[in-house]
């Protein structure tokens, strides 16, 4: 899943701003005539970076929806988030009521054409949840009744 690879690569990310933050703390190389202030505002510069980067692809992670079943005898959707850790959710059509937002998504920058729609779940007590539309959808089924609710 993308998602999942790229919250690794933001995990990456952060401990290579991390690296640098501290060979940044150190003096510097010989015949380099940065000032410790530089050097500092680039630490920080790096590590501002890699948190906002990681931190926000796991807060991403605790909103995206990863998984969506239905329990037929419960009457009830299950919604497991990508995490970490991954969050396991329930619903009943009835706390849905229409609540599956669509989102086009679409964005052009001139030389690139973005295609990324999804929808935006909100449920009772919580915070919006992403619904993908182009990840893998192993009912579709389940999925319309999800969306169109």
């Amino acid at each position: 899943m993308k998602v999942r690879f790229i919250q690794g690569l933001s995990l990456v990310c952060l401990a290579g701003t991390l690296l640098a933050a501290v060979s940044m703390a150190g003096p510097p190389p010989p015949g380099v005539s940065d000032t410790p202030l530089e050097r500092g505002l680039v630490a920080i510069f790096a590590l501002a970076v890699g948190f906002g980067f990681a931190g926000g692809m796991l807060y991403y992670g605790r909103v995206y929806v990863a998984r969506v079943t239905y329990d037929v005898r419960e009457r009830r959707f299950l919604l497991t988030t990508l995490g970490p850790p991954p969050r396991h959710l329930t619903c009943t059509e009835a706390d849905l009521g229409g609540q599956a937002e669509y989102h086009e998504g679409h964005f052009e920058t001139g030389r690139q054409v973005v295609n990324a729609p999804w929808y935006t779940l909100r449920l009772p007590g919580l915070r919006p949840l992403i619904l993908d539309p182009q990840g893998e959808v192993e009912d579709a089924e389940l999925w319309e009744r999800l969306t169109q609710a």
